[in-house]
């Protein structure tokens, strides 16, 4: 009798480990290893807390489309996409945190 006791709560403990495990969530709204995204609300400009103008980029896949690289006072990262035929700015951000 004294071993199916053992067994039993041996059981009922690895149920109950399985059971009340989660995995914790990040802090972060943005899931881990994805970049967030903000929408721009004022597409006459870019704002001038997005920082120095560090690069320009084209993509043979996006003919017009030019994407504006800034880098703030705390080293944020901004990617702003402007469409030179049209003369208009994307709304969606690209926002890449740094880290240490």
């Amino acid at each position: 009798m004294r071993i199916f006791t053992t067994i039993l709560i041996a059981l009922l403990l690895v149920f109950l480990l399985f059971t009340n495990c989660r995995k914790v969530e990040s802090p972060s709204s943005v899931p881990e290893g994805q970049l967030e995204k903000v929408t721009l609300t004022d597409l006459t400009g870019i704002p001038e807390t997005y920082g120095k103008l560090m690069a320009v980029t084209t993509h043979a896949q996006y003919e017009g489309w030019a994407q504006l690289w800034f880098e703030d006072s705390v080293q944020t990262i901004r990617m702003v996409r402007i469409q030179f035929h049209s003369n208009r700015i994307h709304d969606q951000v690209l926002v890449i945190p740094r880290t240490k």
